[in-house]
């Protein structure tokens, strides 16, 4: 999940990414987007927080990188460019 004004990201799982952006937009002062998906569980989130630790603000929130995007483009099964 992309919030693009604040460029950060949220890397985290979910069974079902549309509620759960639609659960998180309504507490956000800034626009949410759903980027990207990728099909895994558990050690896919930690692998990924792992990857990028040294972008990591705060929980599941990592500041949002080119480096990142591309990275999700790349390797989702569902993405989206982030350049909306």
């Amino acid at each position: 999940i992309y919030a693009k004004e604040a460029g950060l990201m949220k890397i985290g799982k979910s069974i079902d990414p549309e509620k759960r952006l639609r659960g998180m937009q309504t507490s956000c002062p800034h626009k949410l987007e759903l980027i990207g998906v990728f099909n895994g569980g558990t050690s896919l989130e930690w692998s990924m927080h792992s990857r990028f630790k040294g972008l990591k603000v705060r929980g599941e929130w990592f500041r949002a990188t080119t480096e990142m995007i591309s990275f999700i483009n790349e390797h989702c099964t569902e993405a989206n460019n982030g350049t909306n």
